[in-house]
Order: C-alpha cells, then sequence, then structure tokens
C-alpha cells in the first residue's frame, strides 16, 4: 500500500515536471517565431533556454521508469539516430532532437491534458508577443501586399499586413487555425456552434489586419467537415480517410514533381501559380538549386528569395532540408495518424490531418513545434501491451 502510494506521488510529479517542461518549450518556440529572435541578447537568451530545456527532459527520460521496447521503440531509436546525424554532419537544426525527447518523455502521457498545454502555449506567446508589438518594444507592421487581378478576384486589391512582432505576418493566422483544430479535437461532440461563428468572426478580423487568404479559407473548410461530422460520423470517416491519403499523395506530387515537370508551362498551371503567388515557380527555382538528397542541405541560407521559398510549402521544406529519409518517415507518421484516426473512430483527428495536408502547400508546418501534439499522438496510440516495458536500468 505505502509502494502503491509512492509510487502515485512518483508519476504525479513526472507529469507535472514534464507538463511544466512542454510548456515553457512552446512558449520558447513561439517567441523564437518573433522579432526577439532577430535582436541579439534575446535571441541568446532564448537559444540558451531551449537547450537548458533540452536538458531539462534528457534527465526527465533518464528517471522515467518503463519504455517500450516493441517496434515502436525500435523505430524511434533510428529516428533519433537519423536526427543526430544531419544534425551533426548536415547543417541541420535541433528540432527532430526536440521533437525525439519529447515523443519519449511523453510515454502513457494522457493526450487530451497535453493538447490544452499546448493551446496554453500558444495563446501565451502569442500575447506576449503581440503586447510587446503594441508596446513598440517590437514592430507591429509586417509588409504591403498587393495581389493580382486573379488573386485579387476574392480578396481585396492590395492591404498592410501587420505582423504583431513576428517575423512573419502569417504566423498569428496559422496558429489561430490549429488552435481551432486542437480545440475541436480535445472537445469532440461537446463543441457547441456557436462558437464555430465566435471563431470565424475572429479569424476573419486577422485576416483584415494580417491578410491571409489561405488561413481563413481552410479555418472555413474546416467549420464545413465539422459540421459534417456532427451530420454523420460513420459516413465521414469511410468517405474522408481514403480522400486523406489520395490528398496526401496529391499534394506531394504537386509540390514535388509538377514544378520539374513539363506540364508547367501550360495555361491551368500558370493560373494556379498566380492564385498562388508565384509558389510554382519558386518551387522549380528551389529544385533548380536543390535536388532532393537523402539527408537534405539543413538550412538554406544562398539569399532571401530562397529562404522564403522553402518556408512557404512544408513539403519542399522537409524533403529539401530534411532530405528523403526525414521526409518519408514524416508522412508515413502522416498515413499513421490517418489509419489510426480510421480504426479509433475518431474522425476529429481525421479533419486535423486533412487541413494540415492541405495547409503545408502554402505553409512549413509538417517538422514545425505547432503539430508537435500530432506526431506525440501517434507514439502513444499505438498498441503497447500490458507490462511490456522495460526501465534504463534495465
Amino acid at each position: 500500500m505505502r509502494i502503491s502510494k509512492q509510487l502515485r506521488i512518483l508519476k504525479f510529479n513526472y507529469d507535472s515536471l514534464f507538463q511544466i517542461g512542454y510548456f515553457l518549450l512552446i512558449f520558447n518556440q513561439v517567441l523564437a517565431q518573433s522579432q526577439f529572435n532577430e535582436m541579439k541578447y534575446p535571441s541568446l537568451l532564448l537559444q540558451l533556454f531551449r537547450w537548458l530545456l533540452i536538458s531539462f527532459f534528457t534527465v526527465l527520460i533518464m528517471c522515467k521508469g518503463k519504455y517500450p521496447y516493441n517496434r515502436t521503440g525500435l523505430f524511434w531509436i533510428c529516428f533519433a539516430v537519423i536526427a543526430i546525424t544531419e544534425m551533426l554532419f548536415f547543417n541541420g537544426k535541433i528540432l527532430l532532437i526536440i521533437l525525439f525527447l519529447l515523443v519519449i518523455a511523453s510515454y502513457k502521457t494522457n493526450m487530451n491534458s497535453l493538447i490544452k498545454i499546448h493551446i496554453k502555449a500558444l495563446i501565451s506567446g502569442i500575447i506576449v508577443v503581440s503586447f510587446s508589438s503594441w508596446i513598440g518594444v517590437l514592430d507591429i507592421l509586417g509588409v504591403y501586399k498587393q495581389f493580382d487581378n486573379i488573386s485579387g478576384f476574392l480578396f481585396k486589391q492590395s492591404n498592410i499586413r501587420y505582423a504583431f512582432g513576428f517575423i512573419n505576418s502569417n504566423i498569428i493566422p496559422i496558429n489561430s487555425l490549429y488552435l481551432y483544430l486542437y480545440t475541436v479535437l480535445t472537445k469532440k461532440d461537446n463543441y457547441k456552434w456557436y462558437l464555430d461563428v465566435f471563431v470565424v468572426i475572429v479569424n476573419y478580423l486577422i485576416y483584415l489586419l494580417c491578410g491571409s487568404r489561405v488561413s481563413i479559407l481552410l479555418l472555413l473548410f474546416a467549420v464545413f467537415l465539422r459540421i459534417l461530422i456532427q451530420m454523420d460520423k460513420k459516413r465521414f470517416l469511410s468517405l474522408f480517410a481514403p480522400m486523406a491519403v489520395v490528398l496526401l499523395i496529391g499534394c506531394l506530387m504537386f509540390s514535388l514533381i509538377l514544378p520539374s515537370s513539363t506540364i508547367y508551362t501550360t495555361s491551368l498551371v500558370a493560373i494556379i501559380d498566380k492564385l498562388l503567388t508565384a509558389r510554382i515557380t519558386i518551387m522549380r527555382n528551389v529544385f533548380a538549386r536543390f535536388p532532393i538528397t537523402l539527408f537534405g542541405y539543413g538550412e538554406v541560407t544562398i539569399d532571401n528569395s530562397v529562404e522564403y521559398l522553402v518556408m512557404d510549402n512544408g513539403y519542399i521544406a522537409l524533403f529539401v532540408m530534411r532530405g528523403l529519409i526525414i521526409g518519408l518517415i514524416f508522412m508515413t507518421f502522416l498515413l499513421m495518424m490517418i489509419n489510426t484516426s480510421k480504426k479509433s473512430k475518431d474522425p476529429y483527428l481525421l479533419m486535423f490531418i486533412i487541413i494540415m495536408i492541405l495547409a503545408n502547400i502554402v505553409d512549413n508546418s509538417i517538422l514545425h513545434y505547432i503539430t508537435f501534439p500530432i506526431y506525440i499522438m501517434s507514439f502513444n496510440n499505438m498498441k503497447i501491451r500490458k507490462d511490456r516495458g522495460i526501465s534504463l536500468h534495465e
């Protein structure tokens, strides 16, 4: 009885420490996407704090009781070896290492609690950065954007895009989109319809200020999918699960094959290219300089235009910067989560994955702090037999 009580206290302490560490890490990552990261001393502090958190999670893992030693565990060990290799020899960042540590440290964690902490960390980071821009510590303005006749058909021709202290005016809109997806994912059937009205109004105001067209369109599509789920969950899963697989393959072909193919010069592709503000042309220029390799090129820093291109498509960013191996691993994750949503009969998870697949045509959030919970979920949702674990001491 006494031993059982001690184990419960130990588990409580571990879970609490993990949740605190996770909140601080995501909060740190949000600040790293702000103009604080472009200042000398704040940037150094953010980097130092990130390494302290990495050390914290490493120690936390060493103190953990048991971990799976089945195929899932071996898979993540291989993932860690590849991530370390990429970081040491191929100019890779530490993001893969951070993800690996979070995945292992989160073993058997409560996913609903983790997602709620993720939501709080995102909101806290946005509030701190936005407030800093309002009081003049950071710049509130982003860029002046003028659309052509085709792009401006559905949207106003030009506008000033506010960044509210972030390095890009798309950051707040894309975070707002994922905040909606995570909220629906946690509340599921308890999500009230009037919240959709509130969310649409707020995100339309964000669009007017930040000018991100894709984010507001994806949000409206997500609301539409949620309504379909409410109407018939079983039919939604049976219909949209195979569609999600086709959609993922289509987005991969669009991003990785179309720019280099002969149909690039057709009039239809030219129209799509204009609608996507020359993103297909940008993809073509990226592949001309950086063909896909096994381990990628790390951070592409030749000039600002190349950086912009890579960051505006998640699939290109993943395969060019991280390489073919890491790219295929993360595509496997997405396929696994589509399969998980169908097996667990969770249409809200499937909705999340569909929007995530579409969003990465014009944004980079596949390997990103904003989608960490999805990969953690892919690990914790695996069928691990009871009492099938091994301690690090063993």
